[in-house]
């Protein structure tokens, strides 16, 4: 064998042993990070693996290598090393399915870092959540941090979700934290809700009580404050009694006004018929009415 061919093959040999080392370096870097997750209050997690992946038109999910035997349940928070990546819908013995932010199924209670302003991170199948129903005016801008808000009770408060960003069709999305690399390694939060995270008598404690309180009003404040306490509650009195006189009082029957009869109309009497005028008997001429002597008048 030639000493060219025998420091070729150690030379591919090495350049393949560096390639397996920077594939571990990075894994472990990866690692790292998974396992440095640390939420507040602490919350109990476990490791896990995305082990195939379900895609269609609209469904985003994943099947993890783990399940009901390491506390997992329906609902719990799926973390990668960048962010939130989705949540559990479904648990069985040693297996379970991660619904991601993505999909149309998918509905996530979330607040603006900035303003605190509440919003919903709602799937619709792109890459990109959208933003909806985002409470007050210029409480969202482009490039503000979006976190979870913990409304409802469902996700614990403050886990990394992504970037706003405005979508080509005008309304506000978010550039996911967990896009950077490929979801294969995740934790799951086993978080059921608020009461593992705090004392039961300091949920169910007043309000207030732990915190400091004012102090107590000088005697001038005091005495300040007792007359507008008097005021008050003679002006109250006033109007309790004015109200009950008036339930007090016989309520008047109102009696309904006369309808005036409007008078009956009378009929028109028709015009009499023109009688016929008498008839007027001719008057005889004066040569008829002349005696007519005998013989032609001669005596």
């Amino acid at each position: 064998m030639s000493e060219n061919r025998r420091l070729r093959r150690e030379l591919a040999e090495m350049n393949a042993w560096r390639d397996d080392a920077l594939a571990l370096k990075n894994l472990n870097a990866r690692y790292e990070q998974l396992l440095g997750l640390q939420t507040e209050p602490p919350i109990a997690m476990t490791a896990g693996r995305a082990i195939t992946d379900a895609r269609g038109p609209f469904a985003r999910s994943r099947l993890l290598n783990v399940g009901a035997g390491k506390g997992v349940r329906v609902g719990n928070p799926v973390l990668s090393e960048h962010g939130l990546v989705g949540r559990i819908s479904g648990v069985s013995g040693a297996h379970s399915r991660m619904v991601l932010l993505t999909d149309v199924a998918s509905r996530i209670p979330v607040m603006v870092e900035r303003t605190d302003a509440r919003a919903m991170l709602t799937g619709d199948g792109s890459r990109s959540p959208r933003l909806d129903y985002v409470r007050g005016q210029g409480s969202v801008q482009e490039g503000d941090r979006i976190l979870t808000s913990g409304d409802g009770g469902g996700f614990p408060r403050g886990l990394p979700v992504g970037v706003v960003a405005k979508g080509v069709d005008g309304s506000w999305r978010v550039k996911l934290y967990s896009d950077r690399t490929a979801i294969d390694y995740v934790r799951v939060l086993l978080f059921q809700d608020f009461s593992q995270l705090a004392d039961q008598n300091a949920l169910n404690a007043a309000p207030l009580a732990s915190l400091n309180t004012a102090p107590p009003p000088n005697a001038a404040q005091a005495a300040a404050i007792q007359d507008v306490a008097t005021r008050r509650a003679a002006a109250a009195q006033a109007a309790a009694e004015r109200v009950r006189a008036a339930n007090a009082a016989p309520t008047p029957t109102p009696v309904a006004p006369a309808i005036a009869t409007p008078p009956r109309a009378q009929p028109t009497p028709r015009p009499a018929a023109p009688r016929p005028a008498a008839a007027t008997p001719p008057q005889p001429s004066a040569q008829a009415s002349a005696p007519t002597a005998p013989d032609g008048g001669r005596e």
